[in-house]
């Protein structure tokens, strides 16, 4: 008489993701970035056909909110941590 034993699940080495999960991240990060897309639009349209200035300053407007972003968020970041801590 043979002895069945349940079959054990492949484990995939350390760092290695499935395709699944990239997909999954993938919708994800779809998915906000359809947001950020949509909001940036309505915003452009807004500032030029109702606030009624130009597309350059719109956009000029837009890189300087996110140097601003780019410089505040690890500064942010690290009081964050120090703080909690």
């Amino acid at each position: 008489m043979m002895s069945t034993s349940p079959t054990k699940p492949a484990i995939r080495p350390i760092g290695q993701i499935g395709v699944g999960e990239k997909v999954g991240f993938g919708l994800g990060d779809f998915a906000c970035n359809l947001i950020y897309a949509s909001l940036s639009s309505y915003l452009l349209f807004f500032y030029t056909n109702v606030f009624g200035i130009t597309a350059a300053a719109a956009s000029f407007l837009f890189l300087v909110v996110r140097f601003v972003d780019a410089l505040s968020d690890p500064i942010i970041g690290f009081f964050v941590l120090e703080l909690s801590n």
